[in-house]
């Protein structure tokens, strides 16, 4: 209960450990209306069991979450009472905003003066907005608005919310248990009190320097998953007006208002995005708090702090296209856990890394898991070089896109990582526009080589990782080798290509590893997918011993390409019958020529069925083909239900989800 608690939890570090002594910054979470500090961040997936128990992710805490990305910083957890349906106390946003300032000043005596990051969810937001403005009014808490150098709010209503209306006649409807509509009275959508905090809320953030930055649900809340009637009430509980009031530092999350603040993962996107926005601000605090001891804190300074970092924004983005992060977060998020370890283990990759300036060529026949083990070998480096001294960068080549992915591209894309890491000063921005952008003109190999050259130079460490040399076009290659040539030699270099070193003079006599997908590796990609798909699981669940069929035959017809393993168990995943499985296992093909056997079996596969079976899945490769971007299943029930002349779609009359996968033979599947 939150009232037999301090006001003030420390999530990380203990109090008693090492990190506790260099934590530079305090980040102070404040959770919402009607939830708790103890489960508000936490993450719970109940389809992961450790120990019989449900695997938990609290993004606050644990050590791979936020205090890995900004290690120097102490975290806390604000207890407020903000339940409103039972049991409620009777306060408001005013009271309970000056509880927080109260706690906060009694708490961190003694180190009044170290930097404050507000992190606020839904009503948690508010709370922080009303503390600050009460905080600016006391001559005795002004010093807490003076060391605030950073606001996160994830989904906050600060011009109200629409279900205020349905929250009221809730909070009557249970007076009996004790609710109370006092804290929710203030969230009325539009209500002019509401406004005139906004107005007086943004002068004090600008006055101040305050940077800030709002998070933005996509996706409607379902309130009736809650009761057990999915479907039944779903809204989008704070729409983009009111969470973004504040003004233009938004990001949208593809997420819902119970989600927006818990996170599954560090390769979650949404957490991903919100830890780059608190690491952002973690570290520009010391030349903001210098800034301000200075004298510049006067109207405007904010303004001009974010007018620079616009201006960066789009020169880096003018001269550099590419962003292969996304590519890296879906490659390495889509992997069995296990896949890789032997490659970091080998002898060969450990002297590559130990060693500084080294090369190593990593070739690997086609399926082999090469662009996969690239994502692992990047994330392991990550974890290890983490220093603000060492950088590690990555690009992946496709011949899909030879076009557009030339050797300048290449280099720009690893600058931009570069520059994800700092700031560009206003005559570094002067130059880039006058030189550049004015121009609409892109650095020549010579001024590229010294812009990549001169970035890296600022690092103890640099690691570059190239997947896929041999997808770029013949000339594109031999200039991305020349760049690499001209560029510092205490860089270390890990390319992987299905092309034998042989045939590259540039690696003739560098080390290789070669990359093939090993029996353990397969074994427990295998085990992995038997486990999570349904149709598979069921079928091998009580019959160990088609279980150990499926392993060890697929291992063998596999011969080390890990495309062969998927292609493979996405046929048996069509299967009806255990029958149909083990006769499929037989005809399985092998052999140099496997994979586009597999392919043409497919197609052969999707050929035979009914004709309207035929054409829908024939509709569907070609929608995926074709699409410019990745499709959700809701894109594709849509797409495929739409008929010529249709002014309106049911959204309870779409073709179902096990329908569009099973016409397509295993040669789609959803992730």
């Amino acid at each position: 209960r939150v009232e037999n608690r301090p006001p003030i939890d420390i999530l990380y570090p203990s109090p008693d450990a090492h990190e506790a002594d260099e934590a530079e910054v305090d980040v102070v979470a404040v959770h919402g209306l009607g939830s708790q500090a103890d489960w508000s961040w936490t993450w719970k997936d109940d389809t992961l069991q450790a120990d019989g128990k449900p695997r938990l992710v609290n993004w606050l805490k644990d050590s791979n979450m936020l205090p890995g990305v900004v290690p120097k910083t102490r975290i806390l957890a604000y207890n407020y009472e903000s339940r409103w349906h039972k049991n409620a106390s009777k306060t408001r946003l005013q009271i309970c905003g000056e509880e927080l300032v109260n706690a906060i000043h009694d708490f961190r005596k003694g180190i009044s003066d170290r930097p404050l990051i507000f992190v606020g969810h839904s009503l948690g937001g508010n709370v922080i907005q009303h503390g600050l403005m009460y905080s600016d009014s006391e001559p005795k808490f002004q010093y807490l608005v003076e060391v605030t150098v950073g606001l996160v709010f994830l989904g906050c209503p600060f011009k109200g919310s629409k279900i205020q209306e349905m929250a009221s006649v809730v909070t009557n409807f249970l007076q009996v248990a004790g609710s109370d509509s006092g804290i929710i009275r203030d969230l009325r959508y539009g209500d002019p009190i509401l406004l005139d905090k906004i107005n007086g809320f943004q002068r004090l953030l600008e006055r101040n320097t305050i940077p800030f930055c709002a998070f933005i649900e996509r996706k409607e809340t379902d309130y009736g998953k809650k009761i057990g009637l999915t479907g039944i009430w779903k809204e989008l509980v704070v729409d983009e007006e009111s969470a973004g009031a504040l003004g233009p530092h938004k990001f949208h999350l593809n997420t819902d208002h119970f989600k927006i603040n818990k996170f599954s993962g560090p390769l979650d996107r949404s957490f991903l995005t919100v830890s780059s926005q608190i690491n952002e601000m973690f570290t520009n605090w010391k030349p903001l708090v210098e800034s301000r001891k200075a004298g510049s804190n006067r109207p405007g300074a904010q303004r001009k702090i974010m007018e620079t970092k616009e201006r960066h924004e789009k020169i880096v983005k003018f001269l550099a296209k590419f962003d292969f992060s996304a590519r890296y977060r879906d490659v390495f998020s889509a992997r069995h856990k296990k896949t890789g370890q032997w490659f970091l283990e080998t002898e060969t990759f450990q002297a590559w890394v130990a060693k500084e300036g080294q090369s190593l060529w990593c070739p690997g026949i086609p399926g082999a898991g090469k662009t996969v083990l690239l994502a692992v070998a990047v994330n392991y480096l990550q974890e290890t070089y983490f220093k603000s001294d060492e950088v590690v960068l990555f690009a992946f080549c496709d011949y899909k896109d030879q076009a557009n992915q030339s050797a300048e591209n290449i280099i720009l894309s690893l600058w931009r990582q570069l520059m994800q890491r700092r700031v560009l000063g206003e005559l570094e921005c002067e130059y880039f526009e006058t030189t550049y952008l004015k121009r609409g003109v892109f650095p020549t190999t010579d001024a590229l080589v010294k812009l990549f050259s001169d970035e890296i130079s600022k690092y103890s460490r640099v690691f570059i990782l190239l997947d896929a040399l041999d997808e770029l076009r013949t000339e594109s290659r031999d200039s991305l080798q020349y760049l690499l040539r001209q560029l510092p030699k205490r860089m270390n270099l890990l390319v992987t290509s299905r092309v034998p070193k042989e045939t590259t003079v540039e690696f003739r006599n560098v080390p290789q590893l070669e990359i093939r997908a090993r029996d353990k590796d397969i074994t427990d990609y295998i085990n992995g997918r038997l486990e999570s798909v349904s149709k598979l699981r069921s079928k091998v669940e009580h019959n160990s011993k088609l279980k150990e069929e499926i392993r060890s035959i697929i291992t063998k017809k596999a011969d080390g390409m890990f495309l062969l393993v998927k292609l493979h168990l996405n046929s048996l995943a069509s299967k009806h019958t255990v029958k149909e499985i083990r006769t499929d296992l037989k005809n399985l093909p092998e052999g140099e020529n496997a994979i586009s056997d597999t392919y043409e079996g497919a197609f052969s596969r999707i050929s035979d069925q009914t004709r309207e079976d035929r054409e829908l899945g024939e509709k569907i490769i070609l929608w995926i083909s074709h699409a410019k971007r990745p499709l959700t299943m809701k894109d594709l029930q849509c797409i495929l239900t739409l008929r010529e002349g249709d002014t309106e779609l049911d959204f309870h009359d779409l073709i179902p989800e096990e329908l569009l996968v099973s016409t397509c033979a295993g040669l789609v599947t959803v992730e």
